[in-house]
């Protein structure tokens, strides 16, 4: 429904508010599908949205659940290291300009991967509990090695105008050209 807006690209993209659920409230939630889930959110187009307390895990399943005050002390180890992924998400956004402003393209689509590009940079989601190999056409020059600035997925080589990548389990990376 692009069509209703007049620029669809400055919409906001949230995970939830005050008024909905938190994401670690639903059935099955993960903190690996919630680092995804930001994952998509800080590289997709839009205007990212992030609620107080999803950094590290708060729970929630409804308002007003999910106003509850910040918790005070020390984090645990699992809030420590999501706090810290999404940090790091929020600085390749700030750094790589095609994640603001890019294009989005859909490279590759399934049930359980998703790979885009956003100007040159490209990012890929696998949210399957198993690795996985995947390849697509590209239009990069044949040679041009990417990187995962992410650093859980091994480079990737442009190979005859198609890129192979073998992605861990529910993880993403942010690929980008290797001198970048």
């Amino acid at each position: 429904k692009d069509y209703l807006y007049t620029n669809p690209d400055i919409l906001v993209t949230l995970l939830g508010g005050h008024d909905d659920g938190r994401f670690m409230s639903e059935k099955g939630a993960t903190i690996a599908g919630l680092k995804l889930a930001h994952a998509f959110v800080l590289t997709t187009r839009g205007v990212p949205q992030l609620y107080y307390g999803d950094e590290i895990a708060m729970t929630g399943p409804d308002e007003p659940t999910t106003r509850e005050d910040f918790p005070g002390g020390p984090r645990t180890k699992e809030e420590r290291e999501l706090f810290e992924y999404i940090r790091r998400l929020i600085a390749l956004r700030r750094e790589l300009e095609p994640l603001r402003t890019g294009p989005l393209i859909n490279l590759y689509v399934s049930e359980q991967q998703y790979v885009y590009a956003r100007g040159k940079v490209i990012v890929a989601l696998n949210n399957e509990d198993k690795q996985a190999e995947i390849s697509f056409d590209t239009d990069l020059a044949d040679g041009m090695v990417m990187h995962d600035r992410l650093g859980g997925s091994p480079d990737l080589v442009v190979t005859g105008r198609r890129v192979r990548m073998k992605l861990p389990k529910r993880s993403a990376a942010i690929f980008v050209r290797k001198d970048q």
